[in-house]
């Protein structure tokens, strides 16, 4: 083995891994890691899967939106059986 196909630290290099890496793996790699990170901080996993979805959310203005019109929707319907809200 070459010093090419070495990282610094001696380890073999990504070398093994496909000259391409897709999305889904580079994503999946990152949730991974943020996951390993939160168990190590003993973050609660809810508070963990929150945090990921408005993440999410704050990438894709256009979902966040639709999300917050569906979930305002839901809350006028509930006021509404209530008897909270007139219907017009």
């Amino acid at each position: 083995m070459d010093a090419m196909e070495r990282d610094v630290k001696g380890n073999v290099a990504v070398a093994a891994l496909p000259e391409t890496v897709s999305e889904t793996d580079e994503l999946d790699a990152i949730l991974d890691r943020a996951a390993k990170m939160s168990v190590e901080h003993g973050d609660d996993p809810e508070e963990f899967m929150s945090a990921a979805r408005d993440a999410y959310l704050r990438a894709n203005p256009e979902l966040r939106e639709h999300v917050e019109r569906t979930n305002m929707l839901a809350q006028m319907e509930a006021l509404r059986r209530l008897g909270v809200l007139a219907e017009a």
